[in-house]
């Protein structure tokens, strides 16, 4: 294998995607449910399409490529599509071009993988249009209801529900999606820190991960949502 075709395709990738965005040359604004976040889901589709993957847009508005293993249960590679406002053009979308690229090394090296395996690009994983956040993965683990996507409002008062239909989704049916095939879900992030560039090194393995709650509280009369 040569690497530098592979980094070649991902840098490329990636800056093609930097330009679906609602801030141009101010960073990466991305919110779900967008314009943006439809330009980018249809390039990265179109990616997946390209490498042989069996592609469709789950009712959370992720998008997911196939590669079907000897069993149905599921190795998931991938990151999130949107983004913070004016966010940076790798954080959290060379997860999902990295996974393409992963994939397409083993479709080509031959052979049909054990476990089947699905490259997903998640929706609304930073919560920065309806201060909510962890959106697909919340659907995929049943989380959420449809009194609970009414509730959340993006600044304009926009719910998620309605985001959602007119997005062409069924927020009615947002129950009704929960994944009981995942066995693991891999990703690729870039540092959002100093420890790897100040010991010099191009790459880390993570071993321990933050876990994170929100909870939506009233504060003065005014509904909120809070993290830990």
């Amino acid at each position: 294998m040569t690497i530098e075709p592979i980094a070649q395709r991902i840098r490329a990738q990636l800056g093609e995607l930097r330009a679906f965005t609602a801030t141009p040359g101010n960073g990466v604004t991305r919110f779900p449910f967008t314009p943006e976040a439809r330009a980018a889901s249809e390039y990265i589709k179109a990616r997946m399409e390209e490498i042989g993957l069996a592609v469709r847009m789950d009712n959370s508005g992720s998008v997911i490529g196939r590669l079907e293993g000897q069993v149905p249960d599921t190795v998931m590679i991938g990151s999130h599509l949107d983004s913070v406002r004016f966010g940076g053009a790798y954080d959290g979308i060379a997860g999902v071009v990295c996974g393409i690229e992963a994939v397409r090394q083993l479709i080509e090296g031959g052979g049909q993988p054990y476990y089947s395996i699905e490259v997903i690009a998640t929706n609304d994983e930073e919560g920065s249009r309806f201060k909510s956040g962890l959106f697909t993965g919340k659907v995929l683990d049943a989380q959420l209801t449809v009194d609970d996507i009414r509730r959340y409002k993006d600044e304009d008062g926009v719910s998620v529900y309605d985001a959602m239909k007119a997005y062409g989704l069924d927020p009615d049916a947002i129950a009704a999606n929960k994944r009981n095939d995942i066995k693991a879900f891999l990703e690729v992030h870039i540092e959002q820190g100093p420890i790897l560039e100040a010991e010099q090194k191009d790459i880390g393995i993570v071993d321990i991960i933050v876990g994170i709650k929100r909870a939506l509280v009233t504060v003065h009369g005014r509904a909120d949502h809070v993290g830990t």
